[in-house]
């Protein structure tokens, strides 16, 4: 079964681009492609879809190579360019690999083209997969930053509602059975536990344990104050 391959010919020569597609057919790649000669074509083709690898020659009348690659690179890093050229040098070459292209294929000797791109293709399902991770772990980084202070703020907002919780408990056991007091006390309760579930809620963001709030012994509290101003 042939593996599709869609690729862009950056080439002025209809003859010698259809020289690389039967290699690459021979070679059994299904291919679709497009031959631009512009830096306009080059532009539009690169805005309306994606390409597994860019074929480029060295050498065209209306741009050069180096300007096709500068295209490319400024709408997608990561996509194989190979250079096919019959006017390029091993210094022009080296210079070319520098600047950012995968390879060099000499037009005379097109054998070498099938396992430049296989190695290619195979190199930028690699890095793809590189970034990917690391995007997953600057991502991790960062909901573990938001956990940490997730798990911060409902730790202290949990003691806060505890105290609450107390204060209204007592104040409700206080007030007179059946009063206005006694039921502003039990619907601050009511509001504190429900602030208690949003603190649940954080605390699960956080991957921490849920705590329960917790209600303070305010008689001895204030028994302890009370205590403590008589002493003084």
């Amino acid at each position: 079964m042939s593996t599709p391959l869609s690729v862009l010919m950056v080439e002025d020569s209809d003859e010698d681009t259809e020289l690389v597609i039967r290699e690459l057919r021979r070679g059994g790649y299904d291919v679709s492609f497009e031959r631009v000669d512009t830096p306009q074509a080059m532009s539009a083709t690169l805005e309306n879809r994606a390409w597994d690898v860019v074929i480029c020659d060295f050498s065209l009348p209306h741009f050069s190579g180096a300007d096709a690659l500068r295209l490319l690179r400024g709408r997608n890093p990561d996509t194989p360019f190979i250079y096919v050229s019959s006017m390029i040098g091993e210094e022009t070459a080296v210079d070319a690999l520098k600047q950012g292209a995968h390879d060099y294929v000499m037009k005379g000797s097109l054998r070498r083209l099938l396992p430049s791109i296989q190695r290619e293709l195979k190199e930028a399902v690699q890095r793809g997969e590189k970034a990917r991770l690391e995007r997953q772990a600057q991502q991790h980084e960062r909901f573990e930053a938001i956990g940490r202070l997730a798990g911060g703020i409902a730790h202290d907002f949990n003691n806060l509602i505890g105290a609450i919780l107390g204060w209204a408990e007592l104040g409700e056991d206080e007030a007179r059975n059946g009063s206005g007091l006694q039921d502003r006390f039990r619907q601050i309760r009511n509001q504190a536990e429900r602030a208690a579930g949003l603190t649940t809620q954080l605390l699960a963001f956080a991957r921490r344990q849920v705590l329960q709030p917790v209600k303070l012994d305010v008689n001895q509290s204030i028994s302890e104050m009370r205590s403590f101003l008589a002493s003084g």
